[in-house]
């Protein structure tokens, strides 16, 4: 009777989407994290193997909640990607309209863009690097690496990373990503 419940199992779900859904909408460091142990009143000091109320229900939602986390990188990953584009559209009309890239991405502002976008993960303007015809987001690290390439922690060192996110700051290149020393172009 008491160890599943499942009304009590489909209200804690409910209570943990929504903490989710209203955390898609912050930058990733301004989301506080979802604890499912406090959403579903587990006691940590209490001895695993001893029955609790909603046992089976605290086992099921932990099998079938995903990690909050993994979610909202993924949804700053597709709201970069999508800033990125739009920042990259917008430098390259501006260079058609003045033969170079504009000084700086306010530059673009109101004529190209209504606001520069915002990083997902900070909050703060997208960066931009006019020497390099880059633009760049900090990433999960949330640390201005400068629009640093280098590969992430635990990612592929090898150079063979083909995502924005495996390295230091996802970077966007404006004219496309130029050629490896030893690379084929196609």
């Amino acid at each position: 009777g008491d160890l599943f419940q499942p009304n009590k199992t489909r209200c804690i779900a409910a209570d943990f989407y929504r903490k989710l859904i209203e955390n898609t909408s912050k930058p990733l460091a301004q989301v506080e994290s979802v604890d499912i142990d406090k959403i579903v009143g587990h006691d940590r000091d209490k001895a695993a193997f001893m029955p609790s109320p909603n046992q089976a229900g605290t086992i099921f939602l932990r099998l079938m909640i995903p990690v909050d986390e993994v979610i909202l990188q993924a949804n700053c990953h597709e709201q970069g990607a999508v800033s990125a584009t739009r920042l990259i559209v917008a430098c390259r009309r501006y260079e058609l309209d003045h033969g170079e890239l504009p000084p700086t991405l306010d530059a673009l502002v109101p004529d190209y863009l209504d606001a520069v976008p915002v990083d997902p993960f900070d909050g703060k303007p997208f960066r931009y690097v006019r020497d390099r015809a880059i633009v760049y987001s900090i990433g999960k690290d949330l640390v201005d690496a400068g629009g640093s390439e280098t590969p992430a922690i635990g990612w592929n060192p090898d150079g063979a990373n083909e995502q924005p996110w495996e390295t230091e700051d996802a970077v966007f290149y404006i004219h496309g990503r130029p050629e490896k020393p030893g690379e084929e172009s196609e």
